[in-house]
């Protein structure tokens, strides 16, 4: 689901979101596993410096006035919901992608984009770009202090016609690549088939260029 800047509660420093607001971190128990915490990428709410909590009571996103002031929130959240990582083995994980352009698609003037999910949840978007005889966007997404992930999927998407009010965004197909192919060493930059939704994948399809 899309997350609008009216949802998000906004903090003008570490101390005042505590002060001014002391219910707001109440209904969450942070004592229990389950809760997560994650920074938002800007690409999904326009708007930077964005984190959520999740717990089985659900969802609640949060900004803050500066990078560096959601990085501090998202590490002393989860070191109260963790107390003792410190004494505990950990692997950090984080990934490096471009999304770079793709080919292939029927319609010309229509305008494309892609979403990455990392094991079917939501981390990014790109803008939408229209197609001429590619459809570039050269877009870089980085991301650090990750669960442990399994597949990237980058989801193609023909962007609704504004001026036809029926018209609906269509997913065109996906790219999975799992975790497991990727050196975190070296960058590899190659043309992947998109398969449809239709489970085809062959020359005819899109493919898109990516680097991770």
């Amino acid at each position: 689901d899309s997350v609008t800047p009216s949802m998000l509660r906004t903090s003008r420093s570490h101390e005042s979101l505590l002060q001014s607001s002391p219910g707001v971190l109440a209904t969450l128990d942070l004592s229990h596993g389950d809760v997560q915490v994650a920074a938002l990428h800007s690409s999904l709410i326009g708007q930077e410096n964005c984190f959520q909590m999740t717990s089985n009571g659900g969802t609640r996103f949060y900004t803050c006035r500066t990078k560096e002031e959601r990085d501090q929130w998202l590490y002393s959240l989860r070191r109260t919901i963790q107390p003792n990582q410190d004494n505990v083995r950990r692997k950090e994980n984080s990934l490096r992608i471009w999304i770079l352009e793709a080919k292939g698609m029927s319609a010309k003037k229509c305008k494309y984009y892609c979403e990455l999910c990392l094991d079917k949840t939501l981390y990014a978007r790109t803008s939408s770009k229209q197609k001429g005889e590619m459809c570039f966007w050269g877009e870089h997404f980085e991301f650090n202090s990750l669960p442990s992930v399994g597949n990237i999927c980058v989801n193609l998407f023909r962007e609704a016609d504004k001026k036809k009010r029926r018209d609906k965004n269509v997913l065109i197909g996906s790219v999975n690549i799992p975790v497991s192919s990727i050196n975190g060493k070296h960058l590899l930059e190659k043309w992947y088939p998109v398969t449809t939704e239709k489970g085809a994948s062959g020359k005819d399809n899109p493919s898109i260029r990516i680097k991770s």
